[in-house]
């Protein structure tokens, strides 16, 4: 049985995708587990958690949704100065690291022998630093840490809602002065 931190519809579907290319991969029953008290506001978690639903009963994966508790990663990133917190080589690990951490530790409680998480798949995110956040937790925990071997962060799909930043407000506001504080080309 696999426990897999899902961050969102999109990266569930390229971790499948990943997964069954991996060999070995013996079709283990997968549970898709949503815990991210990152992404803000509470409206876009509700979207991403809606999206996550119709995509687990499509491909007919059970889904645990754990509570949204911004209070906890913000208490995390308070343990960082201002300018580390918009550092994103600095912020994004401390993240990863309660994110997996309550995958992990939900895993090890729960049954679960194998944990691994759809942030491999994303553009957004370092695959080798979240490989090796979630290989440490998960050697103090007593499992497993599965990263595919093909990690495929390229399938198109659609037909659900996709956000284009990785979930907290940190990169929200990063998105928005990219859209919105990049000059314009000159109307000639």
């Amino acid at each position: 049985m696999i426990l897999v931190h899902t961050c969102c519809a999109d990266c569930l579907h390229k971790f499948i995708a990943s997964i069954k290319a991996t060999p070995g991969y013996d079709g283990a029953l997968i549970t898709a587990y949503f815990s991210n008290p990152n992404i803000h506001p509470q409206s876009e978690f509700t979207s991403r958690q809606m999206a996550l639903k119709h995509v687990t009963d499509e491909l007919h994966i059970p889904l645990i949704v754990d509570n949204w508790m911004p209070k906890t990663y913000f208490a995390a990133m308070h343990s960082l100065d201002e300018s580390a917190r918009k550092d994103a080589i600095i912020r994004c690990p401390k993240c990863w690291t309660l994110r997996l951490t309550n995958a992990i530790s939900y895993a090890a409680t729960h049954g679960y022998d194998t944990v691994s998480t759809t942030m491999l798949t994303s553009h957004y995110m370092n695959g080798d630093t979240i490989e090796r956040i979630g290989q440490g937790i998960a050697i103090k925990h007593g499992v497993r840490f599965l990263r595919p071997t093909a990690v495929e962060c390229e399938i198109k799909t659609a037909g659900f809602y996709k956000q284009n930043y990785c979930g907290c407000v940190y990169s929200l506001l990063e998105r928005l002065e990219e859209k919105y504080l990049t000059p314009s080309p000159e109307i000639i």
